[in-house]
């Protein structure tokens, strides 16, 4: 057939490039003046299936899969507003949308960033519309949640005279560590090491915040371990480094995850000055509000040593008395010393 007309290059250069594009283009001319004779021509050697809108079966349901162009007669025959005239609405091409950052649980409703994609042809703006039921109502924001875990959103994508794309994407949250970190002890060499039995919250662990009303379960539990994890007792003879371990926290729902950081007994030399093994202590050094002693905590010294603390007010404080034993020394210094026996105590 096309070697029966003669074709303009123009003509076959714009066909060309609509068929490549995906587009539809309509040759109107009155009857006689050979558009079906330019339209074979130009479809010669492609898969065609040729349709007439006369033909008393003529449906657009159930079409046979094998073709690649569908050429229809009298197209003009197709009343307005029936279904068959939606034949020339576009596809949207490269429509994508994934969430945009990481969502970390904090006990408040979160609305997931996203990175959206997607192509119309001509001018046409695309619109994304957003669920979290795939036959829900869809609005222009992404649907908020609050709970730790992955959840499923569907989304549309609209350009005018374009077919609707429905998909999906997964917003996931993920849960909010809690950390519980066991303190550093300090000891001398041949002291006993500080008892773990009973720990006691920011003064031997710590934990870090949760949520609202939320609180860790279970019973904690510190302990000296090896390397491989077991229980151990230090070595008090002689100096090294033992880990402490904590454990049996839990957390209280699953928008946390808990994790233990170890902490260190570090075991330290005896100072070079000699004298007896025998009659050495560990002084409980407890602050109040307002200010601080250094050193604090548990303290080693020897027997017949003196000790000496730093007193430091907080701001806005200041140094209202020093007691040695119950006894005042006065409220004028920062420093003072004492030689501890096993009854002294300072404030």
């Amino acid at each position: 057939m096309a070697g029966s007309i003669i074709i303009k290059p123009a003509v076959q250069q714009r066909f060309d490039s609509f068929i490549q594009r995906g587009r539809v283009l309509f040759v109107s001319a009155p009857c006689g003046f050979g558009k079906s004779t330019l339209a074979d021509a130009l479809l010669e050697g492609r898969s065609v299936l040729r349709l007439s809108t006369g033909a008393p079966d003529f449906s657009l349901d159930a079409l046979p899969e094998a073709w690649d162009i569908l050429l229809i007669d009298d197209f003009q025959q197709i009343p307005e507003g029936s279904e068959e005239q939606t034949l020339c609405q576009l596809k949207l091409s490269g429509v994508s949308v994934k969430q945009d950052g990481t969502l970390i649980y904090n006990g408040e409703e979160q609305t997931a960033a996203v990175i959206k994609a997607a192509t119309a042809y001509g001018e046409n703006e695309v619109k994304f519309t957003f669920s979290a039921e795939e036959n829900g109502n869809y609005a222009a924001t992404v649907p908020a949640f609050t709970n730790a875990g992955s959840y499923t959103v569907y989304y549309k994508a609209e350009a005018d005279n374009h077919e609707t794309f429905i998909g999906s994407f997964t917003v996931t949250i993920e849960k909010a560590i809690v950390t519980v970190t066991a303190l550093d002890k300090t000891a001398y060499v041949r002291q006993k090491a500080p008892d773990l039995s009973n720990p006691v919250k920011d003064k031997d662990y710590t934990v870090s915040d949760l949520f609202g009303d939320d609180q860790l379960t279970g019973t904690i539990k510190l302990a000296y371990v090896d390397e491989d994890g077991n229980e151990i007792a230090p070595n008090m003879s002689q100096p090294g480094k033992t880990i402490i371990r904590a454990s049996g926290l839990t957390a209280p729902n699953e928008n946390y995850a808990v994790v233990f950081v170890d902490g260190t007994l570090t075991i330290l030399p005896r100072s070079s000055s000699g004298g007896s093994n025998q009659g050495d202590y560990v002084i409980k050094v407890i602050t109040g509000e307002g200010g601080s002693l250094s050193p604090s905590g548990d303290v080693g010294v020897r027997k017949g040593e003196d000790l000496t603390f730093t007193i430091t007010p907080d701001a806005g404080y200041a140094v209202a008395d020093v007691k040695i034993d119950g006894k005042s020394i006065g409220a004028t210094r920062t420093k003072t010393s004492m030689r501890p026996t096993p009854s002294r105590s300072a404030s």
